[in-house]
Parts: C-alpha cells; sequence; structure tokens
C-alpha cells in the first residue's frame, strides 16, 4: 500500500473537525454583524473575506452555497465603493485631486453606501442559516497546476488569475500540515493582483461622475502607470514562485497506450499494433500536452507494440529528443511494482511520462489520489507530488492535477 488507511482517516478527521470550527466562527460573526448592525470598512471587509473562503469549502450543490454566492456579491460592491473612497481617491496625485470635485464624489458615494448597507442587513436577516454544511472532499487531493502561464496585463485576465489564485491560497490555508511560507506567498500575489483591480475599478466608477475629458484623461494615465508597477511586482514574486515550486515537486503523467487492434488474432498480446483510431489519438493527445508546454524530463514505457508507439508518438509532439526507457517490467505489472519503478527514478527529473496499461495504472492513480474513474485509452492523468525525490512520493503528498482524454474533442 502506498498510504496508512489509519493516517489518511485522521487527516480526514482533523480536517472536517478544522471547517467545522470555521463554519461555527462564521455563523457567530454573521449573528454579531446583525446584532449590532455593522457596517464599518473593516466589517464589510472581514465579511467578505469569511464568505468567500467558507463558499471555497462548502458543496456547491448546498443551499447555503447560492446565499453565500448572493452575500459576496453584495459585500463587493461595498467593498468597491470603499476602496474607491479610502484608497483610489487617495492615491490620485495632489495635482489631480485637486481638480477633482472630491467632496462630491464623497457625498454621492456615501448615499449610496448608505442604502447598500441597509439592503445587506435585510438579506442577511433573511438567511436560511443551517445547522451544518456539506464540505467539500477533503480526501481528493485536489488542486490547481502550479505551471498556469502568468495572465497579461488585462483586467479579465488578471482577474480571472486572482480566483485561480484565491481557491489555491484557501486549499494552503486548509491543508494538514499547512504549509505558511505557500500561504504567505499567495497572499502576497492575491494583495498585488487586488490592488491593480481595485484601480480597474476606481477609474471605472470615477468615469460615472461629470469630470472633464482631459482630467480624465491624466488620471487614466496615472492609473495605467500604477498597475504597470503593480503588475511588474506580481510578475517578479509569480515567476520567482513557479521556479521555487516547480523545483521541490515531481510530477507524473500516467499515459495509458492509445486504442490498439485485434484485427490479426495471430499476434500475440504483447505484439498487437495501433488500430485507425490509436494513430489519430496519440498525436492529438500529445499536441494537447505540447499545447500546454509540457515538456517531460523521462519518459518510461511498456515495451509492447502499442505502447511503445504511443509513446513515440506523444514523444515526438511535446519535442522530446531524449532515450524513452523501455521497461519491461511495465508490461503486465501491478500498482505495487509501478510505484516501485517510479520509486526509483532518479531525482533530476522533475516531470515524468509513463506509458502502460490498464488495470494496473488505474488501480495506481486510485492508490494515489483516489482516482476511482477508468484510465480510458490515450487517457492522461496528470499528478503532482509535493516532495522533491521520488522515492517519497506517496498518497499523502499526492494531488490529483487533471484528467484528460481522447472523446474530449470529439
Amino acid at each position: 500500500m502506498f498510504k496508512s488507511d489509519k493516517g489518511v482517516e485522521n487527516l480526514i478527521i482533523m480536517k472536517n473537525e478544522l471547517l467545522t470550527k470555521k463554519f461555527n466562527a462564521y455563523l457567530e460573526y454573521v449573528k454579531d454583524f446583525v446584532d449590532h448592525q455593522r457596517h464599518s470598512v473593516d466589517d464589510i471587509h472581514t465579511l467578505r473575506v469569511n464568505s468567500r473562503e467558507l463558499s471555497s469549502l462548502i458543496r456547491t450543490d448546498h443551499s447555503f452555497y447560492t446565499q453565500l454566492k448572493k452575500l459576496i456579491k453584495a459585500s463587493n460592491t461595498l467593498r468597491d465603493m470603499d476602496v474607491f473612497v479610502d484608497i483610489y481617491l487617495k492615491s490620485l496625485p495632489k495635482k489631480l485631486r485637486i481638480k477633482l470635485d472630491i467632496k462630491s464624489i464623497k457625498k454621492s458615494v456615501k448615499k449610496k453606501r448608505r442604502k447598500r448597507i441597509d439592503k445587506l442587513h435585510t438579506y442577511l436577516k433573511s438567511l436560511a442559516i443551517p445547522k451544518s454544511v456539506i464540505f467539500n472532499e477533503v480526501d481528493k487531493n485536489q488542486s490547481l497546476d502550479m505551471n498556469k502561464d502568468l495572465p497579461a496585463l488585462e483586467q479579465t485576465a488578471l482577474h480571472k488569475y486572482r480566483i485561480y489564485i484565491k481557491k489555491r491560497l484557501y486549499n494552503e490555508k486548509n491543508c494538514i500540515p499547512r504549509d505558511e511560507q505557500k500561504v504567505k506567498t499567495l497572499t502576497k500575489i492575491k494583495d498585488l493582483l487586488g490592488n491593480i483591480n481595485d484601480n480597474y475599478n476606481g477609474l471605472k466608477q470615477l468615469s460615472s461622475y461629470n469630470i472633464k475629458p482631459k482630467l480624465y484623461d491624466k488620471v487614466q494615465a496615472f492609473t495605467e502607470k500604477e498597475n504597470l508597477r503593480l503588475y511588474i511586482a506580481f510578475k517578479e514574486v509569480g515567476i520567482h514562485t513557479h521556479k521555487k515550486w516547480d523545483s521541490t515537486m515531481k510530477r507524473l503523467y500516467m499515459i495509458r497506450h492509445a486504442k490498439s487492434s485485434w484485427k490479426d488474432d495471430t499476434l500475440n498480446d504483447f505484439d498487437r499494433p495501433l488500430n485507425k483510431r490509436g494513430r489519430s489519438n496519440a498525436p492529438l493527445m500529445g499536441s494537447k500536452l505540447g499545447d500546454k508546454n509540457i515538456s517531460p524530463d523521462l519518459i518510461i514505457s511498456s515495451p509492447a507494440l502499442r505502447a511503445k508507439t504511443t509513446a513515440e508518438v506523444i514523444a515526438k509532439s511535446v519535442g522530446y529528443d531524449k532515450t524513452i526507457l523501455f521497461d519491461a517490467k511495465v508490461y503486465e505489472s501491478t500498482p505495487a511494482k509501478l510505484h516501485k519503478i517510479l520509486a526509483e527514478v532518479h531525482d533530476k527529473n522533475s516531470v515524468l511520462f509513463l506509458v502502460g496499461h490498464n488495470p494496473e495504472l488505474s488501480m495506481l492513480a486510485e492508490e494515489y489520489v483516489d482516482f476511482n474513474e477508468n484510465i480510458v485509452t490515450c487517457g492522461i492523468v496528470e499528478i503532482a507530488f509535493d516532495c522533491d525525490r521520488w522515492a517519497d512520493i506517496s498518497a499523502e503528498n499526492a494531488r490529483l492535477i487533471s484528467f484528460d482524454y481522447p472523446k474530449r474533442y470529439d
């Protein structure tokens, strides 16, 4: 076995206890918020952050999740108003601020904010708060791609990336044990992206007031310059983080051979070639890996003809020009034997392609990440291990990144 059933069970219990504690603390905060008619900038920010984190932890099909999403939307609107007045307008150069009717703008925002606060409290009072919620599965080792490309300086792209970072942050904050350095780094990235988004939103809000075009153009130029500065800082942190995390983890792509032919019944199993669909699926899935700029440091494959051909086609598609290691032990293997092969890989190799057969590959995936689907022909399961030695890979540090297969592109 590659995991301790008792150890995993204990982690699940610990994590559920942690999440239940957070849920109860959230309910207490909401009650206090309503009872004391809270409305300050800090109160709104805390409500918003806690609601977002809780929404990422509970099942999306739970009725309370829908209520949380509406609450988050309402608190986001209020937060945008607060940032506009308290941060964005104050950040503008004095020579621009004195030309704006700041007093009238603030008065208008204050009036709108008061109405929004009243609506928020009315909504909070109507919340159908459950006694408990159903949390997301805690033993799936789900994660997000650490190799995700950094976005361009454009609001929509940066906003989507920030959502991705926040999901990753919430995941790290609720891991047992918790990696404080990763939490700190992700928080820094989130905050930089948040500042850029706040500037975009501030400029948008300013455009709703009667501002002279030339003055607005100057404010816009300042905002764009400030966002460029923040974006450069974000890229420096992001690139460094990707390089650092990639160097301290192992990434495995488990690839089942493409569909094979049974036409010639005189051939033994080892010598069966790919059929027509297999010959088209192998380059297709290879190109999908290539599109993601995934480049293996090593490819290990079963020497059976159908696996050998699949490995060679995919290697060509991703620009792999090293020697493919054809290991007879991958053919007619067992999950334990495959794990042993992986554990003996040299640690200079961070990204590994393993091309083999079912049911062994599907069984191995299930051992690592409780993956309970069948890996179809030419299907690819991507697993990341949060360790820097192949000898240390296990269910405790394995995370399912993706599962891709040819029929997705039919």
